[in-house]
C-alpha cells in the first residue's frame, strides 16, 4: 500500500496551544471540578503530559520531562503541556526515529497494536490521544458552565 506523505506537525502544534488556551479558561479554584467519576481539567492536563512522556521514555528511549505538581495552577499546566509538546515535536522532526521499530511501553496492559510498532504509529497514537482529551476538556468546560470564546475556537479535529 502506498500513502501520500502528509505534514501534521503544525496542526498538532496548534492543537497543543489550543489545549493551553482551554486550560486557561478555567478559574484556578475550579480546575478539579468534574462530574462524579470524571476527571477535572487539572487531571486531564496531567494525563496528557504523563502519557506523552510515558511513551517517549518507555517506548522510544527519549528523555522524560517533569510532571506538573499535584496542585499545579494554570500557568504550570500550560508550561508542562508546552514542554512535553516540544519533546514530542523533537521526535516528530527525527525521520530516522519515526521509521524505526520499537517495543510497546513496558508495563502497559496488552493491546492490539500493529505488527510493526514503528515511530509513525506511536506519533499517530499520541495525536489521537491529544485530540481525544481536547474533546474531554471541551466537555468539562461546558459542564462547568463556561464559554469557549470565539477567539480560541478551532475547527473540530
Amino acid at each position: 500500500m502506498s500513502f501520500v506523505p502528509i505534514e501534521v506537525g503544525p496542526y498538532w502544534a496548534d492543537l497543543n496551544e489550543h489545549l493551553c488556551d482551554l486550560v486557561a479558561l478555567v478559574p484556578p479554584d475550579r480546575l478539579d471540578e468534574a462530574p462524579v467519576g470524571e476527571w477535572g481539567v487539572r487531571e486531564v492536563a496531567h494525563h496528557i503530559v504523563g502519557g506523552r512522556d510515558h511513551w517517549l521514555a518507555n517506548s522510544l528511549g527519549r528523555e522524560r520531562g517533569e510532571m506538573p505538581s499535584a496542585n499545579a495552577g494554570v500557568e504550570e499546566l500550560q508550561g508542562e503541556l508546552r514542554a512535553s509538546w516540544e519533546r514530542v515535536a523533537s521526535f516528530l522532526g527525527d525521520a530516522e526515529a519515526l521509521d524505526r521499530e520499537y517495543e510497546p511501553p513496558a508495563g502497559d496492559p496488552p493491546y492490539v497494536d500493529p505488527p510493526e510498532f514503528r515511530g509513525h504509529y506511536v506519533a499517530f497514537h499520541r495525536l489521537a490521544h491529544d485530540v481525544h482529551h481536547r474533546a474531554q476538556l471541551l466537555d468539562r468546560i461546558r459542564d462547568l458552565g463556561l464559554e469557549v470564546p470565539e477567539a480560541i475556537r478551532r475547527r473540530p479535529l
